[in-house]
């Protein structure tokens, strides 16, 4: 074979071995799709902020990008920067207790991925993910935050929503509207069907209810048979109309029996109602309490019933 022909194994030359090393490094880079931070300690805990502008301010104020309900943290405590080649740079916007970055007090600091930064009592972690760490952490997420029966959110979750709501409202003199269902009579679909059936109507309830309300709402498993829901920007006569869809939706349906589908079975659903506005300016503790003051009210009535809580008696 002539010398010129020869075929070189790539391993045998060091500018293929280098062409090959450049390529594997541009295949992993051209991987790295997005940066967020993941709140790793904290009330949030799990909660992603994706990095997706060139200027992101952090803090407590409903201006900032990143909002975090941490008393501890200022109402714009910090900034973070991308510069036109990629990198990100925390900078402290002269907060009352600091930012910190591994630990270390810092004015500006530009971004590694795994740095955990610290505002407050609350530590979120810089990462650089890849499509495949992207779809692993919203898994993680949605586990974190999510009843697995009835794919609702947690308890947990609404009152954070809630206190999130709260500032919004608070500061726009906005209206919110808090709801307690609970399924009438529910021990008896587990005395009577079993605890399968009794679990297949949590999760139609949950999706009767969430086929009802506006995408912007929040509905949450508070508990047992009990569904707790938040509704901005929603007016009293608003909230009514809604409950009362749900109501009907829930009057209306044939329930399955779990190990024969041929039989169905019909439930109602009683509902309590309350709002914040300005002349009800309630914690979140406080209005959940007045909606189940409601919903002890709609039992009273009958059940099957939607009561509003009347804060002005």
């Amino acid at each position: 074979m002539d010398e010129e022909t020869k075929e070189v194994s790539p391993f045998q030359s060091d500018t293929s071995l280098t062409r090959i090393q450049e390529d594997i490094v541009e295949v992993k880079s051209a991987e790295k799709t997005s940066s967020s931070l993941v709140v790793v300690s904290g009330k949030e805990i799990g909660r992603e902020y994706k990095l997706d502008q060139s200027r992101m301010i952090m803090g407590r104020s409903l201006q900032a990008e990143i909002q975090i309900y941490d008393g501890k943290i200022s109402r714009k405590h910090a900034q973070i920067i991308l510069s036109e080649e990629g990198d990100y740079t925390l900078i402290d916007l002269r907060s009352t207790n600091g930012t910190y970055v591994n630990n270390n007090r810092v004015a500006d600091k530009q971004l590694e991925d795994g740095d955990k930064i610290q505002l407050g009592d609350t530590i979120l972690k810089f990462i650089v993910q890849d499509r495949l760490d992207e779809e692993y952490h919203d898994k993680l997420y949605h586990l974190a935050t999510t009843d697995s029966l009835t794919n609702l959110f947690l308890k947990r979750y609404f009152f954070q929503e809630m206190d999130r709501e709260i500032l919004r409202a608070k500061r726009y003199h906005r209206t919110i509207g808090v709801m307690m269902c609970d399924i009438d009579h529910f021990r008896q679909v587990n005395d009577t069907y079993g605890h399968q059936t009794g679990d297949q109507v949590l999760k139609e309830v949950a999706f009767l209810i969430k086929d009802v309300i506006r995408r912007e709402d929040t509905a949450a498993r508070y508990g047992g048979e009990e569904i707790s829901l938040i509704l901005p920007e929603a007016e009293p006569s608003f909230l009514t109309q809604i409950a009362e869809r749900i109501r009907k939706a829930i009057e209306g349906y044939g329930f399955h029996i779990a190990h024969d589908k041929k039989k169905t079975f019909h439930l109602t659903i009683s509902i309590g109602i309350t709002y914040y506005c300005d002349e009800n300016k309630g914690t979140s503790s406080e209005l959940v309490h007045q909606a189940d003051q409601a919903l002890y009210q709609a039992k009273e009535w009958g059940r099957n019933q939607v009561a509003l809580f009347d804060f002005k008696e």
